[in-house]
């Protein structure tokens, strides 16, 4: 069940494993509005709350399809909506949702192999108090429970539900293992500098695999000469320098290739193919023009994945580029579902309740 606390409240409340199942900032608003009296039209004197509070939660049977709380008409006050924003903004105030499966669209936090919590907003940027407020709430709720650290998160697929199977491969790509293994190949190779901007583009536990051989200017840290020598001698060690500075130059995925195109769907929503400067008839050609212009848009860099919802009912990603004021939308699931150029109000009402209708 969806839920709203204090930061604060959290590392009394939660245990350590929980916190994997924080909502982003955007959802967590999302949802707010839904289960919960954001709007100050529910508050009367003397019953108001203050600006750091969590909201009245709604009662009755409410459901992600509920008709969410909207702001008050521009140019009216709305203190409860606008300071509750805020608050999950910033990290004042979380969502949280421990009976969810675990989504890394939705949850930014995660704990990697060696159970350490690890922050990585999908697609995403939030203020930089969010992650640190929620960092604060874990290191003293983890002492709350005597340092005792949970299981590594199950991370589903993008389709389907079954669990990621992380190969040995994948492991090492960002691991301590791979930072100490880039630092002995730069001592060896003599490109120490060069070795260790490729454990930086990493990422992950490369860096600080790497600086337990190296300090930060680069110099020998007593012992490293042997573990240099040690971690090139095991077998197969030159390969995988080899494979682990390739995989860090590697691009990532273009955000289309987590949508799935169905060609039924294709043709239902082909009237708006005019839209994407795509013309003719829905035979095999056109298709495939309408299917790769929808990627095209999907992919462009100002376009902005937004989460929210279609027709009030259903939770869907926007893909809104407001240069050409084009939105596509898919399922949570990435199952493409339409996508056209909105008017004045669907703009307004996307930017504002992350609605179109």
């Amino acid at each position: 069940m969806f839920r709203l606390l204090r930061a604060w409240d959290a590392e009394r409340e939660l245990s350590p494993a929980d916190f994997q199942y924080i909502l982003s900032p955007r959802d967590a608003f999302s949802q707010a509005r839904i289960f919960y009296e954001i709007s100050s039209d529910h508050y009367h004197y003397p019953d108001n709350i203050s600006c750091h509070d969590v909201p009245r939660r709604k009662s009755g049977n409410l459901s992600l399809f509920s008709a969410p709380d909207k702001r008050r008409q521009r140019g009216y006050a709305d203190n409860v909506y606008d300071d509750t924003q805020r608050n999950i903004d910033e990290g004042w105030i979380i969502g949280i949702d421990t009976h969810a499966q675990w989504d890394n669209r939705r949850n930014p936090f995660s704990f990697d192999e060696d159970s350490n919590l690890v922050y990585d907003c999908f697609m995403d940027h939030y203020h930089e108090w969010f992650e640190s407020e929620v960092r604060k709430a874990y290191e003293k709720c983890l002492n709350n429970h005597n340092g005792r650290k949970p299981a590594p998160t199950v991370k589903q697929a993008y389709y389907g539900d079954a669990p990621v199977q992380h190969t040995q491969a994948a492991k090492t790509i960002n691991s301590k293992a791979a930072g100490r293994l880039l630092a002995a190949g730069g001592i060896y190779n003599g490109n120490i500098e060069g070795f260790q901007q490729t454990a930086q583009q990493l990422g992950g536990d490369a860096p600080a695999g790497y600086d337990q051989v190296m300090d930060n200017k680069g110099l020998l840290i007593v012992g490293a000469s042997v573990i240099a020598g040690a971690t090139l001698g095991r077998f197969g060690a030159v390969s995988e320098l080899e494979e682990l500075s390739a995989l860090s130059k590697a691009p990532k995925p273009p955000p289309s290739d987590l949508v799935n195109f169905e060609t039924r769907q294709l043709q239902k929503k082909f009237k708006h193919a005019v839209d994407f400067n795509i013309t003719g008839n829905p035979n095999s050609e056109g298709l495939k023009s309408f299917e790769q212009a929808l990627k095209t848009h999907i992919d462009d860099p100002l376009t902005q994945q937004i989460t929210g919802k279609y027709r009030w009912n259903q939770d869907v990603y926007h893909y809104y580029n407001p240069e050409t004021k084009i939105d596509v939308m898919t399922k949570m699931d990435g199952n493409f579902i339409s996508g056209w150029k909105l008017s004045e109000t669907q703009m307004s009402d996307l930017i504002g309740d992350g609605n179109v209708f």
